[in-house]
């Protein structure tokens, strides 16, 4: 009876015990304009690895939208056109992500806003393991103007003429 036990203990931890998946302290900076997209590279997956992806989510402090979505085949920084850097962009995060792929973030405002965009949480299965983890870089920091706002002077050049 005791052996099981412990078999049974053991296979419930294995099963909800996945690998943790890759984090780093790196935050982004996103600059975009309102009413265009911006999209910021979040996670790319090891190469010997294929998860299957049921829920992201973000957290958002501020006034943007933050939308996962994969990049099939690649992965990106920060860019407004992902489509040069990924095979294929699949609108919502959820599905098969496999080794090479990446999730990223797509950034909208309807007005100016600041927000800062916290690291992904994906709940996933990996083979019979499943579980939800932290994932990816830290935060993304996100500037939204207006489209015929100049940019910001570099502190040195600020008042010149």
């Amino acid at each position: 009876m005791l052996a099981v036990l412990v078999a049974g203990g053991w296979t419930a931890w294995y099963v909800l015990t996945p690998e943790d998946l890759p984090v780093t302290a790196r935050t982004a900076e996103a600059t975009g304009v309102v009413g265009t997209p911006v999209y910021v590279g979040m996670l790319t997956l090891d190469a010997d690895r294929t998860l299957h992806v049921s829920e992201v989510e973000v957290a958002v402090d501020g006034d943007v939208v933050a939308e996962p979505v994969l990049c099939r085949g690649g992965s990106v920084g920060v860019t407004t056109a992902p489509e040069g850097y990924c095979t294929h962009v699949t609108d919502g995060a959820t599905g098969e992500l496999d080794a090479g792929d990446s999730v990223m973030l797509r950034i909208t405002a309807t007005e100016p806003a600041e927000a800062t965009v916290g690291r992904l949480e994906l709940t996933f299965r990996e083979g019979i393991r499943w579980g939800t983890r932290e994932a990816g870089i830290a935060a993304v920091n996100v500037v939204i103007v207006e489209r015929d706002t100049p940019p910001p002077l570099p502190p040195d050049e600020e008042g010149a003429p």
